[in-house]
């Protein structure tokens, strides 16, 4: 036993120097001329450009066809309209029934809607509904983030979003 400096090692092997051969005849004639090499290169550059403007050509036409960042939203078609201008919270007509969806991971949203005299709509899951002095029914909701709310059902004659927050959850 000893230091590893102590034992003998083994010499690295000298390494040849290898001269490349001089290409054959036949070898020439096979192998593409200079000029012809710049011409494959910049195809096969233009068909990867190709393929990448195509991807980014279908991701834009996805993102005007849904307006949504998270595209969470259980109600598929319908009219889709945006409360803020960055899209946190949308109102989805479909049917005959307004659903409310929340497009954020922090924000709840709180939103009233006032839907014009004479209208008949009922409440849906976690709506209050009252009538308001005016005439106006008022409908009521809270939707979490990335939830779908179905809000009212019924025909409106009428409406505007009355009040809607986005808070910190």
């Amino acid at each position: 036993m000893g230091c590893c400096n102590s034992k003998e090692t083994k010499q690295p092997k000298a390494v040849e120097e290898r001269q490349p051969k001089a290409p054959s005849a036949k070898a020439i004639s096979d192998t593409v001329s200079a000029e012809e090499e710049p011409k494959i290169e910049f195809r096969v550059a233009s068909a990867v450009e190709d393929l990448r403007t195509e991807r980014i050509s279908a991701i834009c036409a996805h993102s005007r066809a849904c307006p949504f960042r998270y595209n969470a939203c259980a109600v598929v078609g319908g009219e889709v309209k945006s409360y803020f201008n960055g899209g946190i919270i949308f109102s989805v007509v479909k049917e005959g029934s307004w659903y409310l969806y929340n497009d954020s991971l922090d924000y709840e949203g709180h939103v009233d809607l006032r839907c014009g005299p004479g209208s008949s709509v009922t409440a849906g899951q976690r709506t209050k509904l009252e009538e308001v002095e005016d005439g106006w029914a008022c409908a009521h909701a809270i939707v979490y983030p990335l939830e779908t709310l179905h809000l009212v059902s019924g025909t409106i004659t009428g409406y505007r979003p009355h009040h809607y927050q986005a808070l910190n959850a």
